[in-house]
């Protein structure tokens, strides 16, 4: 039973109960800080319940929800078969008890206002998915320095649910809250998207005549990967699986989805040219280099510290991981076929 000694909140009826949702896998050095932050929330927990979903861990995580499960009653420990997040989704959404749902990420950290705020837009009416900004931090020397470097616009092109200021709508936003409704509605989260599930949500929502709105005050810190390899394959995902998301849904595509792609092109366009003795085939790759310069400039003096030395090497690695991505998830679906809804909350 819950220590009441341990939190002063009381159900409150005028609030609406929500669930929030936290798929998992292998998450021991981020699960008790994330739940710890969540029950520090001003919401009242008495008005909460959380899913957290696993899809197989073999760390601690699974022993530590447990644990903090005996604190507060609120938290259920759930089996993700499918083990991708699009599945936890959905066994979250069948299970949900809450008129809203909310996401969070066990990689995260919320402020207080987090739950109540996405409460409040979404019960005002003012949009189908609220979130916030995600704000990179990092732990180490490399993880520090990627950190600095995507907090700026010139690491992913100035996606919105990383630079807004002001709330506003927007194509996606970091992790997110809806009404149950509306997520069943939708037949729930696609499980053929391994990646990038929750933009091609997003793009459903929108499709559907729904809005998107980022709250820039919601700030959500995100630890990001901790070395070269790790940070390499996320991008290399997020690109690939973007252009699954582009190929079913064109109203997904932007610019600076393929600007990495491009320019990768360009780069192996240049390479040739200068072997053939074209000068003019330098013109891009300085132009890169100039770039690539003045934004680490921009970071080191900002950050001020030793880690962002290393942005430029960081810059590139991402820019070229989701560019090759991107070029291989081209190739990759090109053909699909598959359907652009069909999708279950059953998991």
């Amino acid at each position: 039973m819950l220590d009441e000694d341990r939190t002063s909140y009381r159900a409150d009826s005028n609030k609406s109960f929500v669930t929030v949702a936290i798929p998992v896998l292998n998450e021991e050095h981020h699960i008790e800080q994330c739940l710890a932050s969540l029950f520090d929330s001003n919401y009242p927990v008495e008005q909460l319940e959380v899913l957290v979903v696993d899809g197989g861990s073999t760390d601690r995580t699974r022993d530590l929800v447990k644990g903090m499960a005996r604190k507060w009653r609120q938290i259920r420990l759930l089996d993700n078969p499918g083990r991708i997040q699009a599945t936890a989704m959905n066994i979250a959404i069948s299970e949900a008890g809450g008129e809203i749902l909310i996401r969070l990420d066990a990689h995260s950290r919320y402020r207080p206002q987090h739950i109540e705020r996405i409460v409040e837009t979404l019960s005002n009416g003012l949009a189908e998915n609220v979130g916030g900004v995600q704000l990179p931090v990092g732990n180490g020397f490399f993880a520090a320095a990627a950190a600095s470097c995507l907090r700026t616009s010139f690491s992913m092109g100035g996606s919105t649910h990383r630079v807004s200021t002001e709330p506003e709508y927007a194509e996606s936003v970091f992790l997110g809250g809806w009404k149950t409704e509306t997520l069943r509605d939708l037949e729930g989260f696609n499980p053929l998207w391994k990646i990038n599930e929750d933009y091609e949500m997003n793009v459903r929502i929108r499709e559907s005549g729904g809005r998107v709105m980022v709250v820039p005050e919601l700030k959500c810190e995100y630890s990001v990967r901790p070395n070269p390899w790790a940070l390499a394959k996320q991008y290399f995902r997020y690109g690939f699986w973007r252009m699954r998301t582009i190929r079913h849904h064109r109203s997904a595509a932007r610019p600076r989805h393929f600007v990495p792609a491009t320019l990768i092109l360009a780069m192996i366009g240049a390479a040739a040219g200068i072997s053939n003795g074209i000068s003019a085939g330098w013109v891009i790759p300085l132009i890169y280099c100039m770039a690539l310069a003045i934004a680490s400039v921009n970071v080191a003096r900002s950050e001020r510290n030793f880690s962002a030395l290393l942005a430029p090497a960081v810059f590139a690695l991402i820019h070229l991981s989701f560019g090759v991505g991107t070029i291989a998830g081209t190739l990759r679906w090109a053909a699909d076929s598959i359907p652009d809804t069909g999708t279950n909350t059953s998991g």
